[in-house]
């Protein structure tokens, strides 16, 4: 009985609306033969043109009561007849979109005879396999592991009310759900039983990625090369060049043709350099034959040409090239924000086509998958554990610190809402507005205003609702934000935490709750300090505003930095450019025990671009390294963070429209302006803060024998 008692108060809120509008409705039709001037206030007449959901505390109440309808046994049973998709598989333990190969053992050792052995039997073209840097298995000290702490499991979260949330496999459409009259439209939107909380809960150490402590071998695992394996990795001079390309070209042929052409060069292929591609297209712009050597690849007799950058290559001196070593980005995973400065509170939603964290930045949290039907039989909480990345978990901004480079964006993330979209296939992790309005309107703007009732002055400046910031500006798109002490932050999330708590039928989407700090591109600045600096002073103080040594310490979080190492060309003289060698690259990249990783290409270029990787998920928890990236810093000339398209669309390009002709032309202009500029080669390492504090120790010493670049004339 208790499960159902909410279809009565259902049913009484159906027959008061519907009384209530009938009641309109008669009077507006028959106050043309009334005698007296009785008329509503007009607010009254706003309201019934307006119906409830246009108010917040009706569409609460009807909230409130769907969610009693989602946790009601029998509606639930009567809906396992119909033949719904499942909504989402929890994946397994392992990193999502990992290709990780890594067994039980830390490292791969192969013999010099076995090596050979390999290399002999491996087809034409492919590489041999590397060894990896081993780690000794030495005993982990877990003084700072967060599984560590004081907290009881049972006091962390709340894993009693998972216990009642319907099993996550329900529909997403729950059919007859609150009828607003007879046709049968539905009061709440669609939103409401898709953004719901689906059992997910936390771990106590849910930001834990690494163990704990850091490898003894870390700083083998910086950049690391193999001199031997290198100098047997030469470039094949033209006339092999010529020759693989030939057979590339020729593979459809049969063999022994094949094998005839090939024993000297192919007859259909011409070796130029690309500043040979740009005399033979002749200085001037949207010639024929400037076309012929740029669109279609081939020369002025008709041959294909094959490039080979390794002719202009300019030869330097490893005391020529500049070195320089920063801090790239910051990102902090906790449970609890605490700063050492202010810090400004979004009390508006986010708008945008996508999320803050639109593609996966490599950080990871675990997170308890719903209990079965066995864990709430038993009254126990789950034992399933899932990885998520930040990327797969529905999140929102909270708020920020400073402006500009180096601004620091604090969001907020729910856990318990996860979900994938079954049209497909993704995470859905953009939430809807109107849910965020729920969460600013019942949750943050109600915190904050409790924390700061006991200062007088501030209640005129604080709004009640979401509703109310919106007629102020004119439902104008903007940001509102309220600056808070530190110690206000504290309090604000322990009254955040209460609120979800104590209104757990409106706002149990919403528990779970975790942020991330985030500061992205800080390398300008991190870069202006004297070498003679110790790394760590200089990060405290280029950021005041964050508490280093709380953020360090991984009982209250996991810390991650990335390190900059960038080798820049001299300033003076012809400008030159930088590119990576990639098969130096790839053989680097297997010794540091990285995942297979996507290569970027320059251009068309082969054998030059960018690689990035993860690091094996065991040797990472070891190392306290999670992932690499390798680029060329030209990419700077046409870089505009935050585009998702650069030139334009592949539908433009195939038109060859207006659009696709002014990126064109855009471009055309950068690369013209570039021209007197010198571009050079980077890598970025993220680990953990304790780590990469560690390595920028040795860094400098490390990252010079590392160079294995090609820099070219700019033309």
């Amino acid at each position: 009985m208790l499960s159902c008692i909410h279809l009565s108060r259902e049913k009484a809120f159906h027959i008061v609306l519907q009384q209530a509008s009938y009641s309109y409705e008669f009077w507006d039709k028959a106050k043309s033969r009334l005698k007296y001037s009785a008329r509503p206030s007009q607010d009254v007449i706003d309201d019934m043109h307006a119906g409830p959901l246009g108010f917040q505390r009706f569409r609460n109440t009807a909230l409130i009561l769907a969610s009693f309808r989602m946790r009601c046994h029998v509606c639930n049973s009567n809906l396992q007849a119909l033949d719904f998709p499942d909504t989402f598989h929890p994946p397994s333990n392992e990193d999502p979109n990992s290709h990780d190969t890594d067994s039980s053992t830390s490292h791969i050792s192969i013999s010099p005879a076995t090596s050979s052995r390999i290399e002999s039997n491996l087809p034409k073209g492919t590489r041999p396999p590397v060894e990896e840097i081993p780690i000794t298995s030495g005993e982990d000290s877990d003084n700072d592991n967060p599984s560590n702490r004081p907290l009881k499991e049972a006091e962390f979260d709340d894993y009693t009310s998972a216990l009642s949330v319907s099993y996550p496999h329900d529909p997403d459409i729950l059919p007859n759900t609150w009828a607003f009259d007879a046709t049968g439209m539905l009061v709440l939107e669609h939103h409401w039983s898709l953004w719901r909380d689906r059992g997910y809960r936390l771990e106590r150490s849910f930001f834990s990625m690494f163990s704990g402590n850091v490898a003894p071998q870390l700083i083998d695992h910086l950049l690391p090369h193999c001199p031997g394996i290198l100098q047997t990795q030469k470039q094949p001079d033209a006339m092999e060049r010529e020759d693989q390309l030939g057979n590339r070209g020729l593979s459809n042929m049969e063999p022994d043709a094949e094998e005839a052409l090939l024993q000297g060069p192919h007859p259909d292929l011409i070796t130029m350099s690309a500043h040979d591609m740009l005399d033979e297209a002749g200085p001037a712009e949207n010639t024929p034959e400037s076309q012929n050597v740029f669109v279609r690849g081939k020369s002025r007799d008709d041959k294909f040409i094959f490039v080979d950058l390794e002719r202009d290559k300019v030869d330097l001196l490893k005391q020529d090239l500049a070195v320089s070593i920063d801090i790239d980005s910051i990102i902090w995973v906790t449970y609890d924000l605490t700063f050492l400065g202010p810090m400004n509170l979004h009390l508006l939603p986010l708008l945008g086509d996508k999320p803050p964290f639109a593609t996966n930045n490599h950080v990871y949290v675990k997170v308890l998958s719903p209990p079965t039907p066995d864990n709430c039989d038993l009254q126990g909480k789950s034992s399933h554990s899932s990885t998520f990345s930040l990327s797969q978990i529905p999140h929102t901004h909270f708020g920020q610190m400073g402006q500009g480079a180096g601004q620091l964006n604090i969001y907020i993330f729910f856990p318990r809402m996860i979900r994938k979209n079954r049209h497909n296939g993704r995470m859905a992790t953009l939430i809807p507005k109107v849910v965020q309005d729920l969460w600013l309107s019942e949750a943050v703007i109600p915190a904050a205003r409790n924390s700061l009732h006991n200062f007088p002055g501030l209640m005129e400046y604080l709004p009640h609702n979401v509703e109310e910031l919106h007629l102020r500006s004119g439902h104008r798109h903007g940001t509102k934000t309220i600056p808070l002490t530190p110690q206000t932050l504290l309090l604000l999330q322990t009254n955040l935490r209460e609120l979800v708590q104590s209104q757990a039928d409106l706002l149990g989407r919403f528990g779970s709750f975790f942020f991330a700090v985030d500061a992205r591109g800080i390398k300008l600045l991190s870069k202006q300090h004297q070498t003679t600096e110790d790394p760590y002073q200089t990060l405290c103080s280029m950021i005041p505003e964050l508490d280093w040594n709380h953020m360090m310490n991984r009982l209250h979080g996991e810390l991650f930095l990335d390190l900059g190492v960038s080798y820049h060309p001299p300033q003076e003289g012809e400008a030159l450019v930088g590119l990576w060698r990639l098969p130096q690259v790839e053989t680097s990249y297997q010794i540091m025990g990285m995942q297979k990783g996507t290569t970027h290409h320059s251009c068309t270029l082969e054998s030059y671009g960018g690689w990035q990787a993860e690091m094996k998920k065991e040797r990472r928890k070891r190392v306290h390294l999670c992932f690499r990236s390798t680029y060329n810093l030209c990419f700077q000339v046409i870089r505009n963070p935050g585009q998702a398209q650069y030139l334009c669309t592949d539908d433009d390009a195939i038109k060859i429209n207006d659009r696709f002709l002014a990126g064109c032309d855009r471009w055309k202009t950068l690369f013209h302006t570039a021209q007197k500029n010198s571009y050079g080669v980077r890598e970025e390492i993220r680990g953990s803060g304790n780590a990469i504090m560690e390595v920028l120790q040795n860094a400098m010493q490390k990252v010079f024998p590392t160079i294995e670049a090609i820099y070219i004339y700019g033309f």
